[in-house]
């Protein structure tokens, strides 16, 4: 009696002890069926109550005849075009209950739920899983391949030119694409009973992880026979990868002109960026752009797996006015771009368009015709044409060309809003100037950014 009361009391103090998961595998009305067969089973889960205490579900999983074909707590389990046997189910699971942080754990079983599948009396597909054999992982790109054997349990002979084929059970066809394995035509030709090994080729995926795959015969694309069990391919190696979370980047500019910005990204990849193993800040959109002044950042430091890389540097508005991209990716020299891309920023780029300027300073005794030329707010040099007669498209005719390239000083540097070198000194042979003595000079500056080539300055004297 006192241990009754006891029980009791328990009950009332503590109803959360009570709380316990259950399972239950619920068949099909019926138990027998013919070739090709499809019926339903469904999984059941729950728990008698809640609390501190109570039990959660661990590992559920489904079986037929000792395979392992769904991991599903709950739901609906369809089996689809089964061949001929019997075929025996069982759902099973623990219990699992946290008890003063200790884990203690009960095997739940249901009943054994058998089906019989006759074989028919007209033609149809059967298939079994027998095996298969191939590698578990491979780094990332590595090709590898592997066997897998199937029983003919119908009674049709599978021919190559009648379209059978082994490929993937449908959950994971995007698994197996991911890993290049496309569908294999049989070898040879099958008899009812007989068996065929199919060799497959693969590559391993481009993201490190797992990729499940679940073979299945088909004839023309209609699947058939029973699943392999899940298996597993894992990819692994290097993995390059980053991401970036800030940036600060002005909006607006002026043309020619130096501004400071600042990128930031997170190695989430399993690599050690550095500089000295070719890890850096490219321009992007379009790769290797010289459109900021520079195509190159260096990586500022050592920078290890999970934690941030700070790119700080000074970029060069372009030359002329107008909206550009700005952006940027990360890249290992010589290897791979990788990681996604800096958000692409439109830059408003302010200011005059880069024209073309500069001076005749005159022609010397023998022969030199000099001078600077220049597109302002460019510092490369700028080519020249030189013409008599009048300017280009004016009646004139070209007699010289040259390059406005020789040291220039620091007056034209502030002229020109650039630095470089922009003075030319020009030589006439002594029959060009027989043929032109007395003719005016004009002197064209050529523009590198597609503006007006303009005369310079004591052009037409």
């Amino acid at each position: 009696m006192a241990a009754v009361l006891l029980g009791l009391l328990l009950s009332f103090i503590c109803p959360s002890v009570r709380a316990q998961v259950w399972i239950e595998l619920v068949g099909p009305a019926q138990r027998s069926y013919t070739a090709p067969a499809t019926y339903q089973l469904q999984l059941k889960s729950g728990n008698t109550g809640s609390g501190g205490k109570y039990e959660y579900l661990s590992e559920p999983q489904l079986t037929r005849n000792g395979v392992v074909i769904s991991r599903l707590s709950e739901g609906i389990y369809t089996e689809s075009g089964l061949s001929a046997g019997t075929y025996n189910y069982v759902f099973s699971a623990f219990g699992v209950r946290n008890i003063n942080g200790d884990e203690v754990s009960r095997r739940l079983i249901s009943p054994t739920i058998t089906i019989t599948v006759a074989a028919p009396p007209t033609p149809f597909d059967g298939a079994e899983y027998v095996s298969a054999s191939w590698p578990g992982s491979g780094d990332r790109g590595t090709p590898f391949s592997g066997t897998v054997t199937f029983r003919n349990t119908g009674n049709t002979t599978w021919r190559s030119g009648g379209g059978y084929r082994l490929g993937q059970a449908e959950a994971y066809v995007l698994d197996a694409t991911l890993l290049g394995i496309a569908e294999v035509s049989v070898p040879h030709d099958v008899a009812p009973g007989g068996t065929v090994t199919f060799s497959f080729n693969g590559t391993a995926a481009k993201e490190n992880g797992p990729n499940t795959i679940q073979w299945q015969m088909n004839r023309n694309g209609v699947r058939f026979g029973s699943t392999s069990n899940e298996q597993k391919f894992e990819t692994t190696g290097r993995l390059n990868r980053g991401v970036m979370y800030q940036q600060e980047v002005p909006t607006s500019m002026e043309a020619g002109r130096t501004y400071r910005v600042k990128l930031k990204f997170t190695n989430t990849g399993n690599t050690t960026w550095s500089a000295s193993a070719g890890y850096a800040l490219g321009s992007w959109n379009p790769n290797d752009n010289l459109r900021w002044g520079r195509a190159r950042v260096p990586m500022p430091n050592d920078v290890i797996p999970q934690l941030p890389a700070f790119f700080e540097f000074d970029v060069v508005a372009p030359s002329l006015p107008g909206v550009y991209s700005f952006q940027w990716r990360l890249l290992e020299e010589g290897k791979e771009w990788f990681g996604r891309e800096s958000d692409n920023v439109q830059v408003t780029v302010n200011g005059p368009p880069s024209k073309v300027i500069g001076n005749i300073d005159g022609v010397t005794s023998d022969g030199q015709i000099r001078g600077w030329a220049c597109s302002t707010g460019i510092d490369s040099s700028i080519d020249i044409h030189v013409y008599t007669g009048g300017a280009a498209g004016s009646g004139g005719t070209i007699f010289l060309t040259g390059k406005a390239d020789l040291a220039s000083e620091p007056a034209v540097a502030t002229t020109c809003k650039a630095g470089g070198n922009h003075r030319f000194s020009l030589p006439m042979s002594n029959e060009q100037r027989r043929q032109r003595a007395g003719q005016p000079i004009y002197v064209h500056g050529i523009s590198p950014v597609g503006q007006p080539n303009n005369t310079i300055d004591g052009s037409g004297s």
